[in-house]
């Protein structure tokens, strides 16, 4: 399983998974993101307690911490 957000590959012709799909396997599965990646989640705002939150999807999340320089 690999996810990569929303990208197609003309030269190989498939659509890759996006993170929405990886975040659904993991609430199927029961398991979990690896501890950075889970605290960066949190600290975006995108997750909250291991769950999705309201905020998952919204790219516009992204360009408020480039804005403020928070994103990494």
């Amino acid at each position: 399983m690999m996810g990569v957000p929303q990208a197609d590959d003309i030269m190989l012709n498939y659509q890759s998974t996006g993170y929405q799909e990886t975040a659904t396997l993991r609430a199927l599965m029961g398991t979990s993101p690896i501890k950075p990646f889970a605290d960066w989640l949190e600290r975006m705002g995108i997750t909250r307690d291991g769950q999705l939150t309201a905020h998952a999807g919204d790219a516009s999340l992204f360009l408020n911490h480039v804005a403020d320089g928070t994103l990494i």
